[in-house]
């Protein structure tokens, strides 16, 4: 639950606008009125998944508090560089275009097309038990593929488990949060993330963490033979199908 707080008249001022790709986005701008002890309830409450949300006709927009500012000044007290103040004024942004709250998470997510290589590994086999010829040992192949891009801001804490599947892949189907994509197992490679944190008076110590794992379409244990021209799998001298990034994430 918020403190007790007001609006502040000729709040809100909403409109409808349109980004850079054309989509029609709505934002708005809220004064919001409480007492200065307050503030810090407040701001708290407006970056919580109950409290950010404004509604509008095109979907739900997130609160992004812009500046805090003393209401009036009380009394002198204490010493003469001292002031108590005895309310504030919150200025409260909100856009649908950006993050979401999803499940207790304030998150951002883009697919992106990005390029990368695979690399033939030798002393290796090809199915019928071929081994791979010198000419194709360190064969390199450039992969037009995607990148995932995940975003978590906001965050009370980094997950345990956040470095465990570093070069891994994924083991079984992987499905975007707010994208309508998903990704077939063993396309997806895990990186480690970009992690950092802040602190302000009005929240405390918050977290953010960025995802980017590379996505194949062709999949990470899989390598472009030249003579067949496909990509197939490698085995080991004992017939098991090679893995270079095991699918357990």
């Amino acid at each position: 639950m918020p403190p007790p707080y007001t609006e502040v008249d000729p709040s809100p001022q909403p409109e409808y606008y349109e980004n850079s790709k054309g989509q029609l986005h709505f934002r708005a701008t809220r004064i919001l009125s409480c007492a200065w002890s307050n503030v810090q309830a407040l701001c708290e409450y407006l970056y919580s998944p109950e409290g950010a949300a404004y509604p509008c006709s095109i979907g739900s927009s997130n609160a992004i508090v812009r500046r805090v500012k003393p209401l009036r000044r009380g009394r002198i007290g204490g010493t003469e560089t001292l002031s108590s103040y005895t309310d504030a004024l919150v200025e409260v942004y909100y856009d649908t275009d950006g993050p979401r709250w999803v499940s207790g998470f304030y998150v951002d997510e883009k697919v992106a097309p990005h390029q990368f290589y695979i690399r033939t590994p030798g002393g290796l086999f090809w199915s019928g038990h071929t081994a791979v010829s010198d000419a194709e040992a360190g064969f390199t192949m450039p992969v037009m593929g995607a990148a995932h891009i995940l975003e978590v801001k906001r965050a009370t804490s980094i997950p345990s488990d956040a470095f465990a599947y570093v070069g891994c892949c994924n083991g079984g189907a992987k499905s975007c949060i707010l994208l309508p994509y998903s990704f077939p197992s063993q396309t997806v490679l895990y990186n480690p993330p970009h992690v950092g944190a802040d602190f302000s008076y009005s929240y405390g110590t918050r977290y953010e963490y960025t995802y980017i794992h590379e996505i194949s379409p062709f999949g990470w244990n899989k390598f472009f033979r030249p003579s067949r021209g496909r990509w197939e799998n490698l085995y080991n001298d004992n017939g098991d199908t090679y893995v270079q990034y095991p699918p357990s994430w």
